[in-house]
């Protein structure tokens, strides 16, 4: 039995407070949407500090989508100097961890072609840096966070990294992406530092079963 009285039943009255509730709710949930670019594309960006501010604040946005967990990552001092010289020149530098994005990247996926985006208009941000020093390779300033931007630049493809400093020019680098034909072939996303006698390189998945490697030069 519904108790009623002079304004109606307590069942209506209460499902019209739900809906108040709901309508309510929906702009607020809207405005609280994080605002950045659905694909970080380097032509619509005119100056070399515009490119920076771009990757940087769609960095930002999907700062959710990195992943901290123990093992998907890297970290260790950074080697600065040259081991292979006689004599040795080479040191300990600064502590430095890589984070991948918890998913990988796919320019060439279903999604990118329905939207037309592909690997040669568009890449994207595969991986983080998070440094407690400066180092000149990646263009790391100081206690800093660059962005590792991977696509095509001036009919080539390229890394891009990106320090949040503000005013920092963006550090344009090779890039080599290495095939592997079983789609399937890296389960998560993956980014790791390889050690070189002269310097430090970095890799990651990218491009969904592919991987991506930059010497950060």
């Amino acid at each position: 039995m519904t108790r009623k009285d002079g304004g109606g039943s307590a069942v209506s009255r209460a499902a019209m407070t739900v809906a108040t509730l709901v309508l309510l709710a929906t702009p607020a949930c809207a405005q609280t949407r994080p605002d950045h670019p659905s694909a970080t594309r380097l032509q619509s960006a005119g100056r070399s500090n515009d490119s920076a501010a771009l990757i940087v604040r769609y960095s930002r946005s999907i700062d959710a989508e990195f992943d901290t967990a123990e093992g998907a990552g890297d970290k260790q001092r950074l080697m600065v100097g040259d081991c292979s010289s006689r004599p040795q020149t080479c040191r300990y530098g600064p502590l430095a961890r890589i984070e991948p994005r918890l998913r990988r990247p796919n320019w060439e996926g279903p999604s990118a072609r329905d939207t037309g985006v592909t690997a040669r208009d568009s890449g994207e941000v595969i991986a983080r840096i998070i440094s407690d020093g400066p180092y000149r390779k990646f263009n790391v300033q100081g206690r800093d966070t660059v962005y590792w931007w991977v696509g095509p630049r001036e009919g080539r493809l390229v890394s891009i990294f990106t320090s949040s400093k503000r005013g920092v020019r963006p550090l344009v680098s090779d890039l080599e992406v290495g095939p592997h034909y079983d789609p399937l072939y890296w389960k998560q996303g993956l980014a790791r530092w390889i050690w070189k006698d002269r310097d430090e390189a970095v890799w990651g998945t990218c491009d969904g079963g592919r991987c991506c490697r930059s010497s950060g030069l």
